[in-house]
């Protein structure tokens, strides 16, 4: 028996499997909640029309995408998911199958987007290890600076965002790809999949174009060539602006802000907000964990690195202009600093991101014009600074108050499950009622039950949007709730 254990245990990469595991329990409680979804607001608004057709779908579709361009916003390929109703069809089961599907996806191609990124840069049997540390302390800081519920337990978020964001990965992918390869598959590949990741959320479009003009940029300005991989940044830049352009885009922002587009407070909002959340991870301490890690990790590996690292104080005004452009559109069409989560998800995406490329940066210079020297001493002394700055995560309280931990906490304890079953009690309480007129009954939730999946929405007031949603969806006359003390 212990031969056999001993066996394995020699054969295991200790290291990695740590490092999976981490990794891990950051994604793995996304994939969770998943099951416990329901659809909500939109997700009913956008299926009735559909329902009610009696003509061609896929005419009827287009139709859709259509008006909704024309009228609310330009996310042409997340309105074109967005008006099929997958619960209508897949029923809850088959609902949170696809939810799970998107997520499982999500997070396994940012993994291997980051693997893409990093691989030309390091030693081939340091890249899986610097891969996975990467990857979980971007995970760490996304996550845990948004509740989720919007992008990976909603399907009209997941459509317009976790989706769109897939495709963007799947975009860089091939811009990469056709970099090292230069095989015009990749080329084709990847003028497709941003022309669909354009059609997202803006925020996402514009978070896309910033990365891929910083590689042909790179490409021009550092190495003096231009590959044809230009075209594929052309492509979503494209699409960008034909999702920018939307007439929709106009008349959603007047039902935000009747004085119209406020170009100049739209900078400033966007500054403000901008200074303030990266200020906010570097007092939380888990953005200097991003930035510490991601620096020493790239200085200890970057030695037989041949890259040419120029200009780093170029770079670094390109990506706070690059994470403005991202956060720009929306501010610009809300008029206010203060974004919806599912924006902020895309938000702290950017940071992360162009936090490591930075970090990578710096280190890959400094490196090669032996600037500073990092010795195990100076890495014990860089360590013990960001442990200091994450000590308040040792008190057990602020440690599951970390996303991806409240909701294993949450999950572990039974909210997850209880608040599920209210939820999909409301659906079955509408849908085996034989009257016109449903009055919903259940029970508030305790002060202590907590989840981040996404409610059905309707209220006590008949005439909210979701109830009326809601009651079309079913065919009735109203639906209301009544809360059981």
């Amino acid at each position: 028996m212990f031969s056999i254990v001993y066996r394995i245990y020699d054969k295991v990469d200790i290291k990695k499997a740590i490092l999976i595991l981490i990794l891990g329990s950051l994604v793995i409680p996304v994939w969770v909640g998943c099951f416990y979804s329901v659809p909500s607001g939109d997700d009913f608004a956008s299926a009735f029309g559909w329902i009610e057709n009696n003509g061609n779908h896929f005419s009827y579709l287009l139709t859709r995408v259509v008006r909704f361009y024309m009228e609310w916003q330009g996310t042409y390929f997340a309105a074109l998911i967005g008006y099929f109703p997958m619960y209508y069809y897949s029923g809850l089961t088959g609902f949170r199958m696809f939810l799970l599907l998107v997520s499982v996806v999500f997070f396994i191609l940012f993994v291997h987007c980051v693997y893409r990124f990093l691989a030309p840069f390091f030693d081939k049997n340091d890249t899986c290890n610097i891969v996975l540390i990467i990857s979980s302390i971007a995970c760490l800081y996304i996550l845990n600076e948004n509740t989720l519920g919007e992008v990976f337990f909603f399907y009209s978020g997941t459509v317009t965002y976790a989706i769109p964001l897939i495709f963007s990965f799947l975009t860089i992918e091939s811009y990469i790809q056709y970099n090292t390869e230069r095989k015009l598959q990749s080329l084709y590949k990847g003028i497709v999949f941003s022309i669909l990741a354009t059609g997202g959320a803006l925020d996402i479009a514009a978070f896309l174009c910033s990365l891929l003009l910083l590689g042909v940029l790179y490409d021009a300005v550092i190495l003096k060539s231009l590959r044809k991989n230009w075209i594929i940044m052309i492509t979503a830049l494209g699409g960008a602006i034909v999702n920018s352009i939307a007439p929709g885009n106009f008349i959603r922002h007047l039902s935000y802000d009747s004085e119209g587009i406020r170009l100049y407070t739209s900078i400033l909002y966007t500054i403000e907000r901008e200074s303030h959340v990266i200020s906010k991870g570097l007092q939380n301490g888990l953005l200097l964990f991003v930035i510490v890690v991601s620096f020493v990790l790239c200085y200890r590996k970057l030695a037989t690195c041949t890259f040419e690292f120029r200009y780093p104080g170029l770079i670094t005004l390109y990506a706070f202009i690059a994470i403005f452009v991202t956060d720009f559109p929306v501010v610009l069409g809300y008029t206010d600093g203060d974004l919806p989560d599912r924006c902020r998800f895309v938000e702290a995406l950017a940071i992360a991101i162009y936090v490591v490329i930075l970090m990578l940066y710096w280190a890959g210079w400094t490196l090669k014009r032996n600037l500073i020297r990092i010795d195990n001493a100076t890495i014990l002394v860089l360590m013990l600074i960001c442990v200091l700055s994450l000590s308040h995560y040792f008190d057990f309280g602020n440690f599951i108050e970390m996303t991806p931990y409240k909701m294993s906490y949450h999950i572990i304890n039974g909210d997850f499950r209880l608040i599920s079953k209210k939820e999909e009690s409301i659906l079955e309480q509408i849908e085996n009622s034989k009257e016109d007129i449903v009055i919903v009954r259940i029970e508030r939730d305790k002060d202590d039950e907590w989840s981040n999946i996404e409610r059905v929405g309707i209220t006590e007031d008949k005439n909210y949007w979701i109830n009326t949603a809601v009651s079309r969806y079913y065919g009735k006359k109203y639906v209301e709730v009544v809360y059981i003390e």
